[in-house]
C-alpha cells in the first residue's frame, strides 16, 4: 500500500497555487498589452470640408470622415 505524506500533500498545494498565479499574471499581462496596443494606435482626424473630429483605429495617414466621406489626414501633435 503506498503512503502519500503530508510534506508532499503540502508541496503539491503550494506548487499548484503558484502555477496558478503565474497563469493568471501571464494571462492578464497579455490582454493588458492587447489594449494598450489598441489605445495607443487610434489617430484622431479633422474634416477639412464639414469640421469634425473624428478617430480611427489603425496605423492609416488618411480616413474619410464618417459623416462627408472626405478623405483627411490625420492630425499630428
Amino acid at each position: 500500500m503506498h503512503v502519500i505524506s503530508v510534506s508532499f500533500l503540502f508541496m503539491v498545494y503550494i506548487l499548484g497555487g503558484m502555477t496558478a498565479i503565474l497563469g493568471l499574471w501571464l494571462y492578464y499581462d497579455r490582454r493588458d498589452r492587447i489594449l494598450c496596443d489598441r489605445q495607443r494606435f487610434r489617430h484622431v482626424y479633422r474634416c477639412i470640408k464639414c469640421g469634425r473630429l473624428y478617430e480611427r483605429r489603425g496605423q492609416r495617414e488618411v480616413a474619410p470622415c464618417p459623416d462627408c466621406d472626405y478623405a483627411n489626414d490625420r492630425l499630428r501633435f
